[in-house]
């Protein structure tokens, strides 16, 4: 489906897909149902990235985005729990690696971010010095825009329709920093998964 922003694609998510983890249990060869889908796609080659937004859990059709994917990015709300929940994803993911051989991950985001919480500061700091250079130096911080631009059907960069935005700041730069990790890796197509 073709959006507003040149060169932007989006597939959303149907109602129709609801069902797909109980489909995939019985499915041979559950795991690379999606790998099979998008090599049969045509116009796949015509794409530089793919992203794939996932539920923050480990499902049949996350893992089947994980299986699909060269890099997964992971997303994680500046708060104590989330934080913690980091070391279980590792952990899954780290078993897949027989099924995602190639599977590698680009690192982690903070969002929800408020320098003026200390638990903010906490978890950055906390996760800063267990994971280095896996964190990104880019925080998305709280912002209500970026929360109303989807009920318009609009990206932060429509919404806020100014350069010093916040969430255009933030998402620019996330954007850019992203971009420089996928270039030191040298791949000239990359599919990634979020999750």
């Amino acid at each position: 489906m073709e959006t507003t922003t040149a060169g932007l694609d989006i597939i959303p998510c149907t109602e129709d897909f609801m069902g797909a983890d109980l489909t995939l249990v019985s499915a041979v060869g559950r795991e690379s149902m999606l790998t099979g889908c998008l090599k049969s796609t045509k116009r796949l080659s015509q794409y530089d990235i793919v992203l794939m937004d996932n539920s923050p859990s480990i499902s049949l059709v996350v893992m089947n985005s994980l299986v699909a994917s060269d890099y997964f990015l992971v997303p994680c709300s500046a708060e104590y729990l989330p934080m913690l929940g980091l070391s279980l994803l590792g952990g899954s993911i780290g078993r897949m690696s027989k099924l995602a051989p190639r599977l590698q991950s680009l690192g982690i985001v903070l969002t929800m971010y408020s320098r003026n919480e200390r638990i903010c500061r906490t978890v950055e700091n906390t996760l800063r010095k267990e994971l280095g250079d896996s964190l990104f130096q880019t925080k998305v911080r709280v912002n209500t825009k970026a929360k109303s631009a989807p009920s318009v059907r609009q990206t932060i960069f429509e919404y806020e329709r100014s350069k010093t935005g916040r969430g255009t700041e933030d998402f620019s730069a996330l954007a850019s920093e992203f971009l420089d990790r996928l270039a030191q890796r040298e791949q000239p197509l990359a599919r990634v998964a979020n999750g």
